[in-house]
């Protein structure tokens, strides 16, 4: 059964439904989690695209860099999460 649902813990056969305000908090932080990850390898991808030697600022061709490379991220990410969430 899904936490979403209010059904049993997995893997705990026999204990009591989940408490539906606890099943929402959980799937709130599991959204949270795949975001931070989200955030995480784009930025790690992006930066290590864009950005040539760190400096105090960044040049106008790094910012131009990380945006489209943050767009194009996000785009394809969606993409796969269409996929998947299709079936």
């Amino acid at each position: 059964m899904s936490a979403r649902g209010g059904g049993a813990v997995p893997g705990q056969a026999g204990q009591q439904p989940m408490d539906p305000q606890l099943a929402q908090f959980i799937e709130q932080e599991r959204h949270k989690a795949v975001f931070n990850e989200l955030v995480s390898k784009l930025t790690d991808i992006c930066w290590d695209k864009c950005v040539g030697t760190p400096s105090t600022r960044l040049s106008g061709s790094e910012q131009s860099c990380l945006s489209n490379c943050a767009a194009r991220f996000l785009d394809s990410s969606q993409v796969v999460m269409a996929k998947f969430t299709k079936g």
